[in-house]
């Protein structure tokens, strides 16, 4: 839980300080934080291909 955290709070402000960010993590890692994520930034603008 306190890597998720961090991981978490390390996207969140990278991304908001402006940089792209691509993480390589594992994927149930994603499924967990998506919540969160998406409370953070919202629904994303784009769609990604292939991703509904």
């Amino acid at each position: 839980m306190f890597r998720d955290q961090y991981i978490f709070r390390l996207l969140v402000a990278r991304a908001r300080r402006g940089d792209r960010v691509f993480a390589v993590i594992g994927a149930s890692h994603v499924v967990v934080r998506e919540p969160a994520l998406l409370m953070e930034f919202g629904q994303p603008a784009t769609k990604v291909h292939g991703l509904p």
